[in-house]
């Protein structure tokens, strides 16, 4: 990191009419700010729109349990090494219901043994694709039994998502907000 942001955050004077609808659109949506990867994503307002469309659906739609959304995008944070992600969904995942045992064993890239057994199926589905780029059938069918194909898809959607946030995160050098990265431990520093 050289000391500048990648992609500098726009001040409200100088944005063009599409940023200022993007800026809009997320500030009276449901994430009601402007953060993390969406404030890069502001100098590309048309796609913005389209990702946190996606990330809406995803995050505030879906026919999944918020345990398992949040299990999901924790698996993928560890798995790009993506402190600014896996700083605010800690968090959710909490409140969610994920035990800290659980939360501090995916951050160590162990498979928690506390998880319940709908979860445990997510993180075998979750971490197969990411590591494999493939979910063997066993997997598959069990994830499939337990949510079907539509939750079979949005779970893969989630990866998918969280994977270019991640991404856009990591590429952006954005910290999580205290400016502090916290690779190898949780954020609270258990």
């Amino acid at each position: 990191m050289n000391g500048r942001p990648r992609f500098p955050i726009i001040p409200s004077s100088e944005m063009s009419s599409s940023q200022r609808q993007y800026a809009q659109d997320l500030l009276t949506g449901p994430r009601g700010a402007i953060t993390g990867p969406f404030l890069p994503l502001m100098h590309a307002p048309e796609l913005g729109q389209r990702i946190e469309k996606l990330g809406e659906t995803l995050r505030f739609s879906s026919s999944l349990p918020p345990d398992a959304i949040e299990l999901s995008i924790l698996i993928v944070a560890h798995h790009f090494r993506c402190d600014y992600e896996w700083h605010f969904h800690a968090r959710l995942a909490r409140e969610a219901g994920l035990a800290e045992a659980s939360i501090a064993e995916i951050r160590q890239g162990i498979m928690p043994l506390d998880l319940s057994p709908s979860n445990l199926r997510v993180y075998r589905f979750c971490t197969a694709m990411l590591r494999e780029a493939r979910v063997p059938d066993e997997i598959f069918s069990e994830v499939e039994k337990m949510a079907g194909k539509k939750g079979v898809l949005e779970l893969l959607a989630l990866c998918g998502y969280y994977s270019m946030l991640a991404m856009v995160l990591n590429a952006s050098e954005l910290l999580p907000p205290e400016g502090r990265a916290f690779r190898g431990q949780t954020p609270d520093g258990v």
